[in-house]
């Protein structure tokens, strides 16, 4: 560690602004100098103290054990509450810099004492290989210091360990296509709970309605398009404390639909990873039944509309169902497609796949959905109103759905269906329409997804993490009873 041997050279640091450099990073707690402390980036945690608040550096992507991954990005969070539920986090990629203050973007989900940050001027700068640490109010004595985890012992890569290992206890081993017998009980244990959904009001003929009302004190997460991309639905089951409440049964994951056909120009016509998406989705909802819902989309169906790029996927799928299972199991999908709502709702948002009807409806509509044929087109296929689709629905349409539901006026609407560019996953405010927002989860480098931090509604990303063959390769050596977790 250099920290200047002079008062001269302090001096000169201070009026200079030089920060401190700290390599290594002491693995004591020391007070933040009024300069600034530089500490390399690394694949090691550092731990900042204001006062009673404690927050962690961490370097995205170490779940990889990758070394070359520089410069990553650093994930903020308070260890008390990301750690035990739930949980925000701030990401600084390189060349970024916050302030950490409880009035900052949604900063008070983040801190468990504010109170202790909001006196202070503290700040964190990445600066690709190094991180500065800026705290010019030195009488409040923030410190920081190394947490050298081993391997086995970093209480983030544990828990992403333990959900993945979750996920294969679950689906019975690897992530392989089931034995048509086995998919087929799979697919009708599922259709029966959907019989008998206890969130949904029955329509007029005794079937469950197209709207779904979660109990309030379930804790939505919300997954946009999949489309196919198992690595992204694996990633998402292993962050946050996603696993450990829907195992608590206190959050309901939720697919706003078109996890099957894949979008990528090479695979459109390849069905085989929509057959394993399908069979991972089913397995976790009767693993949960409270917990997992799957709303309609418009590539939810066999039809020929169900296309990409001319592909017609539709097709393609039922025709993929029929070679690998027969057809009682595409009937039996068929049947799931019936019976699935369109539209949920709970305290402080509502979701569906596409968009809101352009027409006037109500609660008694959706609860009756299936007899409008019109009305689940709207709410699969339709857009947000752009000059290149002037026939989308408008704000007027979205201000008019909420109203229908009895929601207030500030409710979040949340919808997937329409990337809005090749370049994000999420679109707040989408089309200047304040609380509505756009998002999808099947970027290859990223996946978006909604959750609830106290009474808001708030976006994550995370980084698409390869792990279907490393879950395989932990499920058979939990079939043979023995070794070690895979690298």
């Amino acid at each position: 560690m250099t920290t200047g041997h002079s008062l001269i050279v302090r001096l000169a640091r201070y009026f200079r602004r030089e920060p401190v450099n700290y390599s290594p990073v002491p693995s004591e707690p020391v007070p933040v100098p009024v300069e600034g402390a530089r500490l390399p980036v690394e694949h090691r945690v550092v731990q900042i103290e204001l006062g009673r608040q404690r927050l962690w550096l961490y370097p995205e992507g170490a779940f990889h054990d990758d070394e070359e991954r520089h410069p990553r990005s650093i994930l903020v969070f308070d260890p008390d509450r990301y750690l035990s539920t739930i949980g925000s986090f701030l990401r600084l990629a390189p060349g970024q810099s916050r302030r950490i203050h409880p009035g900052e973007d949604g900063q008070h989900h983040l801190l468990s004492f504010p109170q202790e940050v909001s006196v202070r001027r503290f700040e964190i700068t990445h600066e690709g290989n190094s991180i500065v640490l800026s705290e010019p109010t030195p009488e409040l004595t923030t410190r920081f210091s190394l947490l050298d985890f081993s391997a086995g012992d970093d209480p983030l890569l544990a828990r992403r360990h333990r959900a993945l290992q979750r996920v294969v206890e679950i689906y019975g081993g690897p992530i392989e296509p089931l034995a048509p017998d086995l998919a087929l009980q799979l697919l009708r244990d599922v259709t029966r709970l959907l019989e008998n959904d206890p969130f949904r009001i029955k329509d007029r003929n005794g079937n469950p309605g197209g709207l779904i009302q979660l109990p309030p004190e379930r804790i939505p997460i919300l997954v946009g398009d999949l489309h196919a991309r198992l690595d992204n639905l694996l990633t998402i089951l292993s962050q946050n404390s996603f696993m450990e409440a829907l195992q608590a049964n206190e959050a309901a994951l939720v697919f706003l639909g078109d996890a099957v056909h894949p979008v990528d120009e090479r695979a459109l016509a390849h069905m085989d990873s929509s057959v394993l998406m399908m069979d991972l989705i089913l397995s976790l909802k009767r693993a949960f039944p409270k917990g997992i819902f799957y709303l309609l989309g418009n590539h939810d169906s066999f039809s020929p509309e169900a296309r990409k790029g001319g592909v017609t996927q539709g097709v393609l799928w039922e025709k993929r169902l029929i070679e690998l299972r027969g057809r009682e199991y595409r009937d039996e999908m068929e049947r799931f497609y019936r019976l699935s709502p369109l539209v949920a709702l709970s305290t402080g948002f509502c979701a569906c796949h596409a968009g809101p009807p352009q027409t006037r409806i109500t609660t008694g509509t959706l609860e009756n959905i299936r007899q409008f044929p019109e009305l689940v087109t709207a709410i699969t296929t339709t857009r947000q109103r752009t000059p290149g689709y002037p026939e989308g629905y408008t704000a007027g349409d979205v201000r008019q759905f909420r109203r229908a539901l009895g929601l207030a006026p500030d409710t979040t609407f949340i919808v997937g269906h329409y990337p809005r560019s090749g370049e994000q996953s999420i679109w707040l405010n989408a089309g200047h329409v304040k609380g509505h927002h756009v998002f999808i989860s099947e970027r290859p480098d990223e996946v978006g997804l909604f959750t609830r931090i106290g009474d808001d509604m708030v976006p994550m990303v995370y980084p698409v993490d390869a792990r279907v063959q490393w879950i395989n390769d932990l499920a058979r050596i939990l079939h043979e009873g023995g070794g070690s977790r895979p690298n």
